[in-house]
């Protein structure tokens, strides 16, 4: 059914509505056409094809401005079946000096403002609206749990106790976080886990690896550069003894020669 045929005295945009800045001008025109297709007993049934149609949008682009005056609390959406949607407008955005004219909604495929009369319009009072704290389903979106395969968890566990070992006072890390990167080295990168160890292994060994990779994502950034070091047998660089001043040999012996003093040399 064409525009021309819906039979209405047009529509009314109270203060409040027009010169809220919560609304986008787009939420506002669509709030108040939900308001005049509102049916006191049965609520508004158009679905997004007659709003896409009736504003010259996407229906997608329709979808994204009810569900956005879903979550602003202007509107609420109930279904049946789950597919058949009734929307109806909140009672606390609506002034009760507001005159809305309004049609049963009776065909909700095409275009739900027939009206079995003419030019009827009708004040709708506020006890008549859907109430504030109108209930709607809230679907809470379901977290996809990502499994990481039993060697990246290995893997993770030691790295973990290699790090450990050289920082007793280190905090216990998120472990899903560490073997889901983990589990990337693997799957993504394409490293195999003999690799991966003897990486890790490496990195234990080495005095200035050691002090960079303490964590998996750390790891996966360095990982071309140990690896290469690993396989042309580069020498692992082993930290300089210190004594129990806190000192190394060459530090003695020059504090001892700063002080005028004969020390031995390292």
């Amino acid at each position: 059914m064409s525009k021309s045929n819906r039979e209405f005295l047009g529509i009314w945009i109270s203060k409040e509505i027009w010169l809220t800045k919560e609304l986008t001008l787009l939420e506002k025109v669509l709030f108040v056409e939900i308001i005049s297709l509102n049916n006191k007993a049965k609520g508004c049934w158009a679905n997004n094809a007659y709003f896409a149609k009736f504003f010259g949008l996407s229906a997608s682009r329709v979808s994204h401005v009810i569900a956005s005056l879903i979550k602003k609390k202007f509107i609420v959406a109930t279904y049946k079946d789950g597919q058949q949607r009734t929307i109806r407008p909140l009672r606390k955005h609506l002034t009760p000096l507001a005159e809305i004219a309004f049609d049963p909604c009776e065909n909700s495929q095409h275009n739900n403002t027939v009206s079995n009369t003419t030019n009827t319009t009708s004040s709708i009072k506020l006890e008549d609206l859907e109430p504030e704290t109108a209930p709607w389903p809230e679907q809470k979106k379901k977290r996809r749990k990502t499994l990481v395969s039993k060697e990246a968890t290995e893997l993770t566990e030691h790295l973990y106790k290699s790090i450990l070992n050289r920082l007793p006072d280190m905090l216990k890390p998120n472990k899903n976080t560490w073997s889901l990167e983990m589990d990337r080295i693997i799957k993504l990168d394409g490293r195999t886990v003999e690799k991966i160890r003897s990486v890790i292994d490496y990195i234990s060994r080495d005095n200035f690896w050691s002090s960079v990779i303490l964590s998996p994502q750390s790891l996966r950034k360095s990982f071309d550069k140990i690896a290469i070091k690993l396989s042309a047998g580069a020498p692992v660089k082993h930290k300089t003894p210190v004594g129990k001043d806190g000192l190394t040999p060459r530090q003695r012996y020059f504090n001892s020669k700063k002080n005028g003093r004969n020390g031995t040399t390292p």
